[in-house]
């Protein structure tokens, strides 16, 4: 007899994996495939309908084995699709990762309401270029007017997929809500922008549940493919939040989660939504999740500022290892309060957006261009240990303040997963900077696909994923927060350096309020 299991499709910006799932959340098995953007006629694009192929066989490889009950869809975000009458692309699926003109950002705001209106309204900042999916609309637009007149239906990504095997046409709210500017969470629905852009009779009008069944999938996919007529399939779901569920679900009082990685992410259930002056033109935002609840959320590129300053490093010593904690050396930095990396390597990005990446020894003031142009090296790159410390600190200096950001209180609990697991100073050093609340490393392999599992099962058992007798394991280790060392110099100092430094997007709008420097943003 065939085991029953749940199938997911999980696609990242990387890679596309195709996960067969028990009724336990065991993974049995684990498919992978890239497909990576291509260029068509100058624009960067996605591949659905290969990516859509190679599931299916999979999925027909796999139906040999396992009974498929449920089928279950994460995509990453600000990926769009648009179609015609009959389900045809009328325009290429553009990446988000597309450049458009100097002038082009402008235009959208000046068309649709200022930065700072559409922050506060639809609780989404300016991410990128085109990651906003209005942005992305409007692009298409301008790029391809006469395919775009064609398009009778937008889809966001997942429920393209969720369309192509059931023929259901929906939405849902992780991805209706993760950093779109359609969305208006004071009325729950499609926001004044989706309005104005003429898209928001082209999308559902109805917000399904993201745990609901679309139904079944197709006859003909059935047949072909050897797939039960009866497979369900769920909503689809924004990965971010997909991740977020399986903690959602397992942990009853307050936390937050600290997803590392290029993008360090950190995400935290409440239940209003507030964008505070100080949090303007910052990646400070709002998701919601499968209960269509906020989950206030921050992000800057982390793991893409260790990775480059290694890379500096890796080039004068010919090492990228860690180094084992020495509290000594971390001691001197922190009392001698004289060195420091500053964020933003990214420009448009994270906490500090227009904050140009430079590095600070003593009187000098060196910035990262000149440091990879070869035009000038901070003498104490030389020595790996320090520099190695400097760059954790810096690195858990800014994950404090992206925690302080959405609404953390001294009795959270934090939980890192991803990359920055294994990288013990950050994590001693983040303990010292919150030392009132419990520092936990967490793992779960596949946490995203699990939690587009668990969607599977509720559909179902036609429950909601809270109402589900079976948890998600998640496993965790308390990191002891068991060394002495004063902070407070070197953080004073450290946002001394980017206020005295720093250049707003509005005059106004200090990065971070001197009096409270200690405490970093409330």
């Amino acid at each position: 007899m065939k085991t029953e299991t749940t199938a997911v499709l999980d696609i990242g910006k990387t890679n596309k994996k195709a996960i067969i799932f028990d009724m336990d959340l065991n993974a049995l098995s684990i498919t992978t495939k890239q497909f990576p953007e291509i260029d068509n006629h100058g624009f960067l694009v996605e591949q659905p309908e290969a990516i859509f192929q190679w599931f299916l066989e999979t999925l027909s490889e796999k139906s040999d084995i396992y009974d498929i009950k449920a089928i279950s869809i994460t995509t990453h975000g600000a990926s769009i699709v648009c179609i015609d009458q009959k389900g045809e692309l009328t325009t290429p699926t553009l990446c988000y990762t597309n450049k458009a003109d100097q002038h082009f950002a402008q235009r959208f705001y000046d068309k649709y309401g200022s930065r700072e209106l559409l922050h506060r309204h639809t609780v989404t900042p300016e991410v990128g270029h085109l990651v906003n999916s209005a942005k992305l609309i409007y692009f298409m637009q301008e790029q391809f007017p006469k395919q775009f007149a064609k398009t009778q239906q937008i889809l966001f990504y997942p429920q393209y997929f969720v369309y192509k095997l059931t023929g259901s046409l929906c939405v849902e709210p992780t991805m209706l809500g993760c950093h779109t500017y359609l969305y208006d969470p004071k009325i729950k629905h499609y926001s004044s922008v989706a309005k104005q852009l003429g898209v928001s009779d082209l999308m559902p009008r109805t917000i399904r549940k993201s745990w609901e069944s679309a139904g079944k999938i197709r006859n003909e996919i059935a047949r072909k493919y050897n797939l039960s007529s009866d497979c369900i399939v769920t909503m689809g779901i924004h990965d971010s939040n997909s991740s977020l569920l399986p903690y959602r679900l397992s942990l009853k009082k307050d936390f937050v989660l600290n997803s590392t990685g290029t993008w360090c992410v950190t995400m935290r259930p409440c239940n209003s939504v507030e964008i505070k002056d100080d949090q303007l033109n910052k990646m400070v935002f709002y998701n919601f999740d499968v209960f269509e609840q906020p989950v206030k959320t921050s992000m800057f590129m982390g793991g893409k500022e260790y990775e480059k300053y290694m890379e500096i490093l890796n080039n004068i010593h010919h090492q990228n290892d860690q180094p084992e904690f020495d509290a000594n050396i971390y001691d001197n930095i922190f009392n001698n309060a004289d060195t420091f990396i500053l964020p933003t390597i990214t420009k448009g990005t994270g906490l500090f957006p227009n904050h140009p990446a430079a590095v600070i020894e003593g009187e000098r003031y060196i910035r990262y261009q000149d440091i990879i142009n070869k035009k000038a090296v901070p003498e104490f790159f030389y020595d790996y240990q320090h520099a190695t410390a400097v760059l954790n600190i810096s690195l858990a200096i800014q994950t404090s303040i992206a925690i302080k950001h959405i609404g953390y209180t001294d009795s959270d609990t934090v939980y890192v997963e991803g990359g920055f697991t294994k990288n013990i100073p950050y994590l001693k050093i983040l303990a010292c900077l919150l030392p009132k609340s419990k520092i936990m490393t967490s793992s779960m392999p596949q946490a995203t696909a699990t939690g587009a599992a668990i969607l599977g099962l509720s559909a179902l058992a036609n429950t909601a994923p809270d109402e589900l007798t079976i948890k998600p394991l998640i496993q965790s280790r308390h990191i002891q927060n068991n060394i002495n060392l004063n902070t407070d110099k070197y953080v004073a100092n450290f946002i001394d350096s980017l206020n005295n430094t720093c250049m707003p997007l509005n005059q106004n709008l200090a990065y971070i309020d001197p009096s409270n420097k200690l405490q970093g943003i409330q």
